[in-house]
């Protein structure tokens, strides 16, 4: 693993909601967790995460605060900026990714990562010569 991941909010959502029906999903995402280096994520990530928590699980607000603390003691949280926009518009023309896919990469390319975690994009997919995708689901789907 490198030293710094881009771990997108499907991983998380996995690690933090756990359901029968997901169950092998939650434990890959457990472990991916526990063993990378240093993770990344995004603003956007992280209200991916809180919007799916509050709205789907019903989490409290002293809940939804420890996670906010954790994220930013424990992560580097990448803020969105004008370079991250202009850099997403033009990935979304090169591999036609959705609008957020490509805010994703951008901001994982923009913080320097080596991969991204998600199981929204083409695993092995090699973005910009120097972002790659991992799908630690690949085996299940």
């Amino acid at each position: 693993m490198s030293a710094k991941d881009f771990v997108d909010s499907n991983v998380w959502l996995y690690s933090l909601i756990k359901s029968p029906e997901s169950e092998r999903k939650n434990q890959i995402a457990d472990q991916l967790l526990d063993n990378l280096g240093l993770h990344v994520v995004s603003s956007q990530v992280i209200r991916e995460c809180l919007t799916n928590l509050i709205r789907k699980v019903k989490t409290d607000e002293v809940t939804i605060r420890k996670l906010i603390d954790s994220w930013y003691s424990d992560c580097i949280v990448h803020e969105t900026n004008k370079d991250q926009l202009s850099r997403a518009s033009y990935l979304r023309e090169k591999y036609m990714l959705s609008y957020w896919d490509s805010l994703i990469a951008s901001s994982a390319i923009n913080a320097r990562c080596e991969f991204l975690y998600t199981e929204d994009l083409q695993d092995g997919l090699v973005i910009d010569g120097t972002l790659r995708v991992v799908n630690p689901f690949k085996n299940l789907n």
